[in-house]
C-alpha cells in the first residue's frame, strides 16, 4: 500500500526530529548518542526520499561531523564525499532553473538560485575549479542584469583569476 501525504509528513518529521535530537546531543557532548540519532535519521531519510535527495546529504553531513568530533576521520570522509556527490548532482538543475527564471524576467529569484549553485560548486569542486568560475560568472551576470554592478564586479574578477 502506498503511503499518502500524511504518512510521508510523519516520516519526514521522524528523521527531522532525530536530527534535532542529534544536534542537542552534540551540544552536551554526547557524541555516541548523536551518532546513533544521525545514523537513524539518515536511514529513515533514505527510505522516505531515496538515496540522492538533498536531505540525505544534510543527514550525511551531520553524521560526518559527529564522526569527526570522535576523531573517526576516515569514516567521516566517506560520508562527506557521498554528501558532496549528492550536492553536485543538484547544481546543474539549480542553474537550469535559474536560467528559466531569468528568461521569465524573475531575476531576483534567479540570483538566489545562482548563489545556491555557487555555494554547492565551491563546496564540491573547490574555490579554484573551472566549474566554480562558471558559477561565479553566472551569478555576476544575474547581478549585472539587476544593475547590481558593485556586486557583479568582484564576482567577475574572481572568475577571471581562476
Amino acid at each position: 500500500m502506498m503511503s499518502g501525504p500524511r504518512e510521508h509528513m510523519a516520516d519526514n518529521t521522524n528523521y527531522l526530529e532525530a536530527i534535532a535530537r542529534g544536534i542537542e546531543a552534540c551540544k552536551v557532548s554526547d557524541h555516541s548518542a548523536a551518532e546513533k540519532l544521525f545514523a537513524a535519521a539518515l536511514t529513515k531519510c533514505e527510505e522516505v526520499n531515496g538515496p540522492d535527495h538533498l536531505d540525505v546529504a544534510v543527514c550525511l553531513d551531520h553524521l560526518a561531523s559527529v564522526l569527526t568530533l570522535q576523531s573517526r576521520y576516515a569514516e567521516a570522509e566517506v560520508r562527506y564525499k557521498r554528501s558532496a556527490e549528492i550536492r553536485s548532482k543538484r547544481c546543474p538543475e539549480l542553474v537550469s532553473h535559474a536560467f528559466r527564471l531569468q528568461r521569465e524576467g524573475r531575476d531576483a529569484e534567479a540570483e538566489l538560485l545562482f548563489r545556491d549553485a555557487l555555494a554547492i560548486c565551491e563546496k564540491v569542486s573547490g574555490p579554484e575549479h573551472k566549474n566554480t568560475a562558471t558559477c561565479l560568472d553566472n551569478l555576476a551576470t544575474a547581478c549585472r542584469i539587476q544593475s547590481k554592478f558593485a556586486e557583479a564586479l568582484p564576482l567577475c574578477q574572481r572568475a577571471l583569476l581562476i
